[in-house]
């Protein structure tokens, strides 16, 4: 496949239609498969690159479950969203089908919180084939991706690429900490340090990234076998444990500080894919896998509230954020 270049124009994501879609085929011949979300080379299945069978974290007693205070519906266009970020006006989402990273506007529901809806506002062509971890540092969208050759001793480079938020130019890439093999399915920016936090579901690992370079500032094995998004928030990360259907507060250092139950919310889809945070609240993305895109199923993004009381990492103990959060996912 030719990647696309830093000149890569900006998409009218308007035209991001499925009509405009003939058949489940990439046009360098990849096929989506549609159980696993991602695309992959004809013929294989997702299986190929699958991770050995581990037995999950089983949770300590009864969980506390989340509070979804509101809910939106992501457009009609869209068949498998994956992380989210806030760049403190707008979401960003990384979309598999479209391979796009999408900005969204929020339509409130006047009467009904959980009929809200969102606008499309703008976006581009993911650099990747399978833009999975989304951040926002101040000026940049930050895509974390994987790409999937079919066979798993030929996989390809999976890589961190930093698009202007504004022009979509690519100022700068760089290889993920595990690549080939590493599936970073989750990603957040800390404006405290300057720090690129990203998730590696192959590896089970949480790395802590200079920006700049993409080097190892540090590292934790991560709680479960799949932490799906990641949000930073009040000093602390939060995360989609995938395999536990749990939301899980994490110090910088690992220690698990929270764990929310979220299998009450399989009412509004079966894969809860995607975090961000926008310094008040975590913002979930919900959906369930289309086999055909000309039926799709609805996917959602749900608003979590932060549990009161809860003892954060900065000594917050009420729930509330300090200056920074507000700014961040």
């Amino acid at each position: 496949m030719k990647r696309p270049t830093a000149t890569k124009k900006v998409l009218l994501l308007t035209v991001l239609a499925l009509a405009a879609v003939a058949t489940l085929a990439h046009a360098d011949n990849r096929v989506y498969d549609p159980a696993a979300g991602i695309w992959v080379a004809p013929g294989s299945q997702a299986t190929l690159r699958a991770k050995p069978t581990e037995t999950p974290k089983a949770p300590k007693g009864t969980l506390p479950q989340a509070e979804v205070t509101d809910a939106f519906q992501f457009p009609g266009n869209l068949l498998f969203t994956r992380d989210l970020t806030w760049d403190g006006n707008n979401f960003w989402v990384a979309e598999i089908w479209n391979t796009a990273l999408i900005k969204l506007t929020l339509v409130p529901d006047p009467i009904d919180p959980m009929a809200g809806t969102m606008q499309e506002a703008g976006g581009w062509y993911a650099y990747g084939m399978n833009p999975f971890g989304l951040a926002w540092d101040g000026t940049n969208i930050i895509e974390a991706y994987f790409e999937y050759s079919g066979n798993p001793n030929d996989l390809l480079d999976d890589e961190v690429v930093f698009h202007n938020a504004v022009t979509g130019a690519i100022s700068n890439r760089y290889l993920t900490p595990d690549s080939p093999d590493s599936d970073p399915a989750g990603a957040t920016y800390d404006p405290n340090t300057g720090s690129l936090w990203l998730s590696e579901v192959m590896t089970d690992t949480i790395y802590e990234l200079n920006p700049a370079d993409g080097s190892v500032r540090s590292s934790f094995a991560a709680p479960s076998t799949e932490i799906r998004g990641l949000a930073f928030i009040d000093n602390t990360l939060w995360g989609v444990d995938f395999a536990n259907s749990q939301l899980v507060q994490m110090s910088l250092t690992g220690e698990i500080l929270t764990q929310l139950d979220i299998s009450h919310l399989s009412t509004w889809g079966s894969h809860p894919d995607g975090l961000a945070s926008d310094g008040e609240a975590l913002w979930l993305g919900i959906n369930t896998p289309s086999p055909d895109p000309n039926d799709p199923h609805p996917l959602y993004l749900l608003r979590i509230a932060i549990p009161a009381g809860e003892i954060f990492a900065d000594g917050f103990e009420d729930g509330t954020t300090d200056a920074w959060s507000s700014s961040t996912n």
